[in-house]
């Protein structure tokens, strides 16, 4: 959170990091344990406060911001304890 200096929650930059992996929506919410509405919600806040209006644009605007490698890192931790 202090790399990307912005005050994003926890579950944000999980959405934000299974977006990087250009997962579908419905798989993410199910990744995540939450509903496919609260999901929405996260993605839709949170993308106006890192400059997008569409959550296609998240792994473009996090390789152009050198945050790619950590998302992705984050987003393997999140799929790795499914498989647990």
């Amino acid at each position: 959170n202090r790399l990307l200096q912005l005050n994003l929650t926890q579950r944000q930059i999980d959405c934000l990091a299974l977006l990087c992996l250009r997962c579908d929506s419905r798989v993410i919410s199910s990744k995540l344990n939450i509903k496919y509405n609260t999901f929405r919600t996260h993605v839709e806040r949170t993308l106006p406060l890192i400059g997008l209006s569409s959550s296609k644009d998240v792994f473009d605007w996090a390789l152009s911001s050198n945050v790619l490698e950590i998302l992705i890192n984050i987003a393997l931790e999140i799929i790795c304890k499914k498989c647990d």
